[in-house]
């Protein structure tokens, strides 16, 4: 399948007025994410490649550098979650939705938590 590589893209584009609001008011405040990390495998190059190459081709679709810290957190469910902000942003897929899913499905499902971090939502998690 083909991707179209989205250069630029400003998450302004399909926020809500009213999120860009919310965030700006939350952008002051430092989270803290090292017990989320305890509880997660982090997905590395080395640690898990095949998954690792798909979300850097996401990122590199997405025009996203440098790639956000992810991670995978046991759980059946075919979920994932963003939380954090800036440097402390964290992308967390289930390992259920790394079992379950089918390649596409997976990139699609991946998608979502890309723009959840373009958008900076992982605010609204803490």
């Amino acid at each position: 399948m083909e991707y179209k590589y989205l250069i630029g893209l400003d998450s302004k584009s399909y926020e809500h007025e009213l999120d860009r609001k919310f965030l700006n008011l939350l952008k002051g405040i430092k989270w803290n994410v090292i017990a989320l990390k305890g509880g997660c495998f982090q997905v590395t190059k080395d640690s898990c490649p095949e998954l690792y190459a798909t979300l850097s081709d996401v990122s590199k679709t997405l025009d996203i550098h440098p790639m956000p810290n992810l991670y995978t957190e046991w759980e059946y469910g075919i979920n994932g979650y963003t939380t954090g902000f800036g440097d402390d942003t964290l992308i967390v897929l289930k390992s259920g939705a790394i079992d379950l899913l089918t390649d596409e499905e997976l990139r699609f499902r991946t998608y979502q938590e890309w723009a959840c971090y373009i958008s900076s939502n992982g605010k609204y998690v803490q």
